[in-house]
C-alpha cells in the first residue's frame, strides 16, 4: 500500500511522463498505482489520458470501465467524462454522448456536449 502522500506524488510524476512522451514510465506508474489502491479513481484518469494520447482507444475506454467499476458507488463524472472523450474519439456518438451526459456538469463533458451531440474534434 503506497502512503496517500508519495501517491499524490507519484501521480504528478505519472502525468509528466505522459505529458513528456514518456508513455511506458507513464503506463508503470499508474499501473502500480492501480494495484496499490484499486479503489481510487486517479491512477485510472492518468492511465486512461496516457493510452488515449498514444491512440490506444480500446485500453483507454477499458480503463475509464475498470475505474467506474472499481468506483462502485462513488460518482466519477471525471471518468464518465473522459469515457465519453474515448467514444467519441472511436466514433461511436450515441454511446459518447450518454456517457457526457452521465458526466453531467463536469467542465470536460460540458467543453464536448452541444445540444446533445458530441462537437467534432480531431484527436
Amino acid at each position: 500500500m503506497i502512503p496517500r502522500d508519495a501517491e499524490r506524488h507519484l501521480l504528478h510524476l505519472g502525468f509528466l511522463a505522459a505529458r513528456w512522451g514518456r508513455f511506458e514510465v507513464a503506463r508503470s506508474i499508474f499501473s502500480a498505482l492501480v494495484l496499490s489502491h484499486p479503489d481510487r479513481g486517479a491512477p485510472y484518469v492518468g492511465l486512461l489520458i496516457a493510452h488515449l494520447a498514444r491512440g490506444h482507444l480500446p485500453e483507454a475506454l477499458a480503463c475509464a470501465d475498470d475505474g467506474l467499476r472499481a468506483s462502485g458507488d462513488e460518482v466519477r463524472t471525471d471518468l464518465h467524462a473522459l469515457r465519453g472523450v474515448v467514444l467519441a474519439a472511436a466514433g461511436r456518438h450515441a454511446e459518447s454522448v450518454a456517457a457526457l451526459q452521465r458526466a453531467g456538469a463536469h467542465p470536460l463533458a460540458q467543453a464536448f456536449a452541444v445540444r446533445g451531440d458530441v462537437m467534432e474534434r480531431s484527436f
